[in-house]
């Protein structure tokens, strides 16, 4: 195993944005399915727990769903923080000691400001790849933007 994540390593350093692409793509396909999957098992019991028969879909895989998440981390997701966290560290370098008023200052800027905007291009990225339209993702946006920030932070 030492020798795979050394190789890893290696490749990251040589090819970082690719590497953090693939990486990004990789976990955010297996976080969806993980989702999926945990959905599934909590419907299943909600269903035992329940007198009421639901009608549920297949309890299949959305596979559409999974490719959207793995293509957003792959495409999006990490070359978006690969620039943003080159940018931010150009200009507060990055400081030996992490409690510092700089760690500080990065990560308000991250929390309130970096993470409000890609949290907007999130919704309409994905919204994009769902096939909605412009009012459909605004209206994502105004039911569920506050909710995902408040989350988030």
């Amino acid at each position: 195993i030492e020798a795979a994540w050394d190789s890893y390593l290696n490749v990251l350093e040589a090819n970082p944005l690719a590497v953090k692409s693939v990486t990004a793509g990789v976990i955010l396909g297996a976080a969806d399915l993980s989702g999926q999957a945990i959905q599934q098992v909590m419907a299943a019991k909600d269903d035992q727990d329940s007198d009421v028969t639901a009608v549920k879909s297949d309890g299949g895989i959305d596979i559409a769903r999974f490719l959207r998440f793995a293509f957003f981390g792959l495409i999006l997701q990490a070359p978006w923080n690969h620039f943003y966290y080159l940018f931010l560290d150009g200009v507060l370098p990055p400081t030996p000691d992490p409690f510092t008023l700089t760690t500080g200052i990065k990560v308000f800027i991250d929390q309130f400001i970096q993470a409000p905007i890609f949290t907007v291009i999130i919704f309409a990225f994905l919204g994009t790849l769902e096939g909605k339209s412009k009012d459909e993702i605004k209206k994502q946006l105004d039911d569920d933007y506050v909710d995902t920030m408040l989350a988030n932070w």
